[in-house]
């Protein structure tokens, strides 16, 4: 039969679609292996003295990218545009400059609660950066393990104009009777600190600047406002900071302490410029679960 007959051109069509499309789906490997499913979730949290004064400059770009998983440890996003908009980030301009994800009903709250993203399990690798408009520089590197129904928070905080994270693992817990409370110490001078209770319960005595708590149960049988109070180790008579906790039985909260306890002091910025610190010690409540 000769090639130009009707059937044999169809036959040679479905030869070729055929090996295209075997090419496409067994023929073909995929160098970095499977999808993978986003079964991790993953919070992030701006405690940054410094980092907060730059999205709030009139100057700079008011973001400040989190650059999660390149393999590229130079790269450099592009200042502004659609590749930097789809980025998770700290905006001046957002609904809350302080966590991301976040949204304006969380934000309004008198106890917003941690939210996350999802990610893949495993390890990641994040780049905090700056807001620079013309050369981006990387803040700060984080690598971190998101693992399944074990939410994460990473928060960002810096002495003087040098970063660090700290990394928190959100164990989700219902207690009968009862609340649980745990400390983020990111005040760079505030030394050691205790956390107090309506005045009287107290504990983490040996908390220091980028230490985390366990978490401590606090027997509570219904609604109630508790007074958080942080205290010098050295002086207990000595009050830092202070919050009012609106708790509920069977919640869990984190408490964050942020900013100097003292002021007068100055340091450069990453960007150059010079930053003058305020005295701005503070206590903060979020809803862990």
């Amino acid at each position: 039969m000769p090639f130009n007959h009707p059937t044999m051109r169809n036959m040679f069509c479905i030869y070729t679609l055929s090996c295209c499309l075997l090419l496409l789906t067994g023929g073909c490997k995929r160098e970095n292996g499977p999808l993978t499913t986003p079964n991790a979730q993953v919070g992030f949290y701006n405690a940054s003295y410094c980092l907060s004064l730059m999205i709030s400059d009139a100057h700079g770009s008011h973001k400040a990218p989190l650059l999660l998983d390149n393999d590229d440890p130079d790269y450099t996003p592009p200042p502004q545009g659609a590749a930097s908009q789809t980025l998770p980030s700290f905006d001046s301009r957002a609904t809350s400059s302080l966590q991301f994800p976040n949204s304006g009903t969380n934000a309004g709250i008198l106890q917003p609660w941690i939210l996350y993203m999802r990610v893949s399990s495993g390890q990641h690798r994040l780049l905090l950066l700056d807001t620079n408009l013309v050369h981006r520089r990387i803040l700060d590197t984080t690598v971190f393990n998101a693992v399944t129904d074990v939410p994460r928070t990473i928060y960002f905080s810096d002495s003087m104009g040098v970063f660090r994270s700290v990394i928190t693992r959100d164990e989700q817990k219902l207690l009968q009777d009862s609340i649980r409370i745990r400390l983020v110490d990111l005040s760079p001078d505030a030394g050691m600190v205790t956390l107090v209770v309506n005045k009287t319960g107290h504990f983490f005595y040996s908390a220091a600047y980028g230490s985390v708590s366990t978490y401590v149960n606090y027997p509570l049988k219904d609604a109630a406002r508790l007074t958080m109070q942080v205290r010098s180790s050295v002086d207990s008579t000595k009050v830092l900071a202070r919050t009012i906790l609106n708790a509920s039985p069977g919640r869990s909260y984190t408490l964050l302490l942020q900013g100097y306890n003292n002021g007068g002091g100055s340091f450069t910025d990453p960007d150059g410029k010079p930053v003058t610190i305020n005295a701005n010690i503070g206590l903060t409540a979020n809803t862990s679960f």
